[in-house]
């Protein structure tokens, strides 16, 4: 029972608890319109115990726009301490998107990011945490 008042007095992290990190885009499709493609994000839990993500939200944006989002719901996704759990991000460019897109890439303007937040359960607490990456087009693999 003494446990419980430290944990609840205890000060916030500055760093957050998941850390989030595209590292690929898969299943690129080009056509009249525009394309379409998934981006896989990997989410590591890098600080405090194992936890059990239960929902997690994420959102794709690029230069300002969101351009894909996905939704897991009453999930049992276990995320061990220092192991990444992937997680998979449909997403959808319009043709003029894309033309800008690719005009931002030549001149390396391109701002993506992948933000969200998981709802993790330890033991009996339950939290939410937030993730943020800016993701750097040079590294990706498709």
């Amino acid at each position: 029972m003494l446990l419980l008042p430290i944990l609840l007095s205890a000060p916030a992290q500055a760093a957050p608890e998941v850390h989030a990190e595209l590292i690929t885009i898969k299943d690129v499709q080009v056509g009249m319109r525009g394309a379409s493609f998934t981006a896989v994000v990997a989410l590591t839990r890098e600080s405090g115990m194992a936890s059990t993500l239960t929902d997690v939200e994420a959102e794709l944006w690029l230069n300002g726009v969101m351009i894909g989002d996905t939704a897991l719901h009453d999930q049992k996704i276990k995320l061990p301490k220092g192991q990444a759990v992937l997680i998979e991000v449909p997403a959808q460019i319009g043709l003029s998107a894309g033309t800008a897109l690719m005009r931002a890439a030549e001149t390396g303007q391109v701002d993506m990011q992948v933000k969200g937040e998981a709802t993790g359960k330890a033991l009996i607490f339950s939290r939410s945490m937030v993730f943020e990456a800016v993701v750097d087009p040079e590294k990706l693999s498709f």
